[in-house]
Formats: C-alpha cells, sequence, structure tokens
C-alpha cells in the first residue's frame, strides 16, 4: 500500500456526520505508518467496545535496511466522534513526534487501490516541526465481505481487457483472455511490439496486485511456483493480524504482468489481480539499442523464454561491466557483478549486485555495493528499449586489496545524489556505445574513468 498524502481543507472536506458510522466492535485495516522517508505496510486490528480503552494489534511486514517483520500492541481511546487518540511502541528507523497520535476518520477512501470499493480510512498527518519532515499513520478499514472488486475500470472492462497503444491514443481493447491459449513465449513475442495501456501514467513493471483471503495464499504461491517463471510475493506477517482479505504485490517477469494477471484470475484464488496501474506523471528515461539479433529473437514465438532471458542478460552484463571497468580498472581484479534472482530464477527481471571499488565517487580506500536494476520495455521500431536504475547502494572504507564484511558495507548508505549522478554517467557511457537516450537531456561521454 502506498502513502497518499491529503491536505487539511481535503480532510475536512471528506469527514462523515458524526451519526452516519460506527466502527465495528473488532475491525481489521491495512495498516502504512511512514515517516521522513521511511515507510512500513502491513495490518492492524482494533477493539472499540470499550471507548475508554480501544485495543489491538499492528502486524507490519519487512521494511527496508532489512528491517524485520514486527507485532506490536496498539492502545487507545475513542472520546469523540470522528477521533481516535492511538499509541504506537517505538518503531526502528521510525521518527514519531510526541504521542498519542489524534487520526481522523474520513470516509470513501479506495482499499487496496481498488477501483470500486470506498471504505473509511483514519489517518494522522503532520510534520515533525519541520515542514520537509513529514509522518503518517493510516489504517483503512477492511470489510468482513469485498463482493465483486477490481482494479481497473473502463468500458466496463473489470480487469478483464486492456487498451492497445498507438501514437493518437488507446485503439481497441484487448482481453486477457486471448491469452488462455498462448505459450509465455508466443505473449512474449506479442508484447514486446505493443503498448498496453491503463492510465496516462502507464503501469508498474513487473508488478500484479492481487486481493484475496489469507487462507489461500499458500495455495497462490504454489501455483506460482508451477508456473517456473520466477514469480513470488511477500506473505503478510502474523496471518496478518486476523484481516479477512489482504493483498499481495507479486513480482513477475516484465512484459508478462497482464499474462500473468490472467493465469492468476482463472486460479479461483483471488477475488482480483491487475497491474499496478500509476498516475499520470514523468516518463521514465529509458535507453534503446538497435540490435536486431535480440530483437529477431523476442519477436520468435518458437523460443524458449529461458533463451530470450539469458541472451538479454548477456548483453546487459555486457555493456554493464565495460562501464564498470572503464570507470574503476582496479574492479576486474577486486570486484563482482552477480544477478540476484528469485526461487527458481525470474525472467526479465535483471537485478544486479555491484560489489567492488567505489564508483559512485572516486575515492582509492572505499568499498560500495551497488544494485541497479535493469527492465526490459519492449522491442519499439526495431530498438530493445531498457530502463536502468540505481536503486541503492553502500559503503564502507577499506583498502583494494581487502573486501570489507558485509555487514561493514551494509553501515553506510550512499546518498541518492550520488546515485543519480552515477546513472548518469552510466547512461552517457552507454549511449557513446550506441544506446539512444529517450529524453535526449545525457550528453554522451565514454569518459568516465575516476582519476586518482
Amino acid at each position: 500500500m502506498r502513502a497518499v498524502h491529503f491536505s487539511i481543507p481535503m480532510l475536512l472536506g471528506c469527514l462523515l456526520p458524526a451519526t452516519s458510522y460506527a466502527e465495528p466492535t473488532l475491525s481489521y485495516y491495512e495498516a502504512s505508518i511512514s515517516s521522513e522517508g521511511h515507510e512500513r505496510h502491513g495490518y492492524a486490528n482494533l477493539d472499540w467496545s470499550d471507548p475508554d480503552n480501544v485495543h489491538g494489534d499492528l502486524c507490519l511486514m519487512s521494511g527496508d535496511k532489512g528491517a524485520k517483520p514486527i507485532k506490536l500492541p496498539l492502545r487507545g481511546t475513542n472520546q469523540k466522534t470522528g477521533e481516535l487518540s492511538l499509541t504506537i511502541p517505538p518503531i526502528a528507523d521510525i521518527t514519531f513526534p510526541p504521542q498519542p497520535f489524534v487520526l481522523t476518520r474520513i470516509g470513501d477512501f479506495p482499499l487496496f487501490e481498488l477501483a470500486n470499493k470506498k471504505v473509511v480510512r483514519w489517518v494522522s498527518y503532520g510534520s515533525l516541526g519541520d515542514d520537509s519532515k513529514l509522518f503518517e499513520v493510516d489504517l483503512v478499514r477492511i470489510p468482513s465481505e469485498l463482493g465483486a472488486v477490481h482494479y481497473h475500470s473502463s468500458s466496463g472492462s473489470d480487469d478483464t481487457s486492456y487498451g492497445i497503444m498507438s501514437d493518437g491514443g488507446p485503439d481497441y481493447r484487448y482481453d486477457l483472455s486471448n491469452y488462455d491459449s498462448l505459450t509465455k513465449e508466443e505473449v512474449l513475442a506479442i508484447e514486446a511490439k505493443r503498448y498496453p495501456y491503463i492510465s496516462d501514467g502507464g503501469y508498474e513493471r513487473g508488478v500484479v496486485l492481487a486481493v484475496l483471503t489469507p487462507d489461500r495464499l499458500d495455495d497462490l504461491r504454489s501455483f506460482l511456483v508451477e508456473e517456473a517463471g520466477g514469480a513470488d510475493f511477500e506473505k503478510p506477517s502474523f496471518d496478518a493480524c486476523g484481516a479477512p482479505y489482504v493483498q499481495v504485490q507479486i513480482s513477475v517477469p516484465p512484459l508478462l504482468e497482464f499474462y500473468y494477471a490472467r493465469k492468476i484470475q482463472l486460479t479461483g484464488l483471488v477475488v482480483t489481480a491487475y497491474p499496478n496501474a500509476l498516475g499520470a506523471g514523468p516518463a521514465f528515461d529509458s535507453l534503446g539499442i538497435a540490435d536486431k539479433k535480440l530483437a529477431d529473437l523476442f519477436n520468435a514465438s518458437d523460443i524458449d523464454a529461458r533463451e530470450k532471458d539469458q541472451q538479454l542478460w548477456a548483453m546487459i552484463v555486457r555493456n554493464v561491466r565495460a562501464f564498470v571497468q572503464e570507470r574503476r580498472p582496479e574492479f576486474q581484479a577486486n570486484g563482482t557483478i552477480a544477478r540476484l534472482q528469485r526461487g527458481g530464477g525470474q525472467f526479465f527481471a535483471y537485478r544486479i549486485e555491484i560489489v567492488g571499488p567505489a564508483l559512485s565517487e572516486c575515492s582509492r580506500n572505499r568499498w560500495e555495493k551497488l544494485l541497479l536494476q535493469v527492465i526490459p520495455q519492449g522491442i519499439f521500431r526495431g530498438d530493445v528499449e531498457l530502463i536502468f536504475q540505481f536503486q541503492d547502494g553502500f559503503f564502507a572504507p577499506g583498502s583494494l586489496d581487502q573486501r570489507p564484511d558485509a555487514s561493514r558495507i551494509q553501515e553506510n548508505r550512499i546518498p541518492d545524489g550520488s546515485l543519480e549522478r552515477l546513472q548518469e554517467l552510466l547512461g552517457g557511457f552507454l549511449g557513446a556505445r550506441g544506446f539512444k537516450q529517450s529524453d535526449d537531456g545525457t550528453p554522451t561521454s565514454s569518459d568516465v574513468a575516476c582519476r586518482l
């Protein structure tokens, strides 16, 4: 679940009349807590039977920086209609203002980002004395019965179709049922050449959202294992605090999001499943390379998906290794470049761990661990288009002849600004090697070497 910020006037405008709503005695919630850029998500339950002693549990899933799942007690009061005073125990890396939090009730909030399910939300939102340092606590109530729900709502499609994009906009609807007779390889050959459309902001690559009851989670995971594409999800911790429904973000091979959504729908294990629509905003910067061999490979429906995955990986790692070697010649003797994969290996999702002499800055005695993600966008006009993004990075001081312990490297995070500059260098370097830049904003240059 992603945090959504509302202005105070909007909140006041959405408040329900005092007599219109009473929280069920035992209620369940999708929970989100964020502070200064750190977010934790999970589920919660609250017993409202005594207004002077509202109590329950908060069950958070794993978070960034290796944060473990945690279950915490919640205590509060409901002395005033539409307000909940709530106290939350300390959570690592989350900075709280003085407690208790005062959460306000608002209505018509979309549960699990569903297009047609609006519920009650309790929220506390403000600053920590500095407008740049914000915190937010969200509890979005999960009803005992959902009924028929869907993520996508366009011309009555209800998670069963999407639009096909042309230069002038969506041309026609494509029914997901068309995938029923197609193999992964045939779908790849189709999807690599067109623009599925579900919103002006596009959709999140490599992700399918699904809503289901917790007792079906193990069956869903078993199905994904049998599919053998490396798709997987994080199971909600502590039985989701007893919530009757949960949402999971399923990591699937890019370019196969709609194929997997359809396959998951057909299992009967979920209430609904569909790719995650994104709000309109700046387009991703991408790089394309004219590679006829790769383009023909992806367009061929008789070639195994694993073979396509390996050929694309060979091209990606060849260019990444060239950049790393040009920037730090010492890397070859001491560094490593490895692909991180889930389970049996997820196709077309390239998460690359780069460990060796510092790349984000030119320093003699510094090691870095970088996580670079590369996602294929498709084959457009003969070009293989890819997104490159440095997602995270860590560093530790140390001489280049001795690699620091992994725990030491994890102690120091590389600032986002440094990762963005490194990404610009990578884009310029790849541009000099024949890649085409979508925005033409980054100067091409093969001169990226550190001069120590």
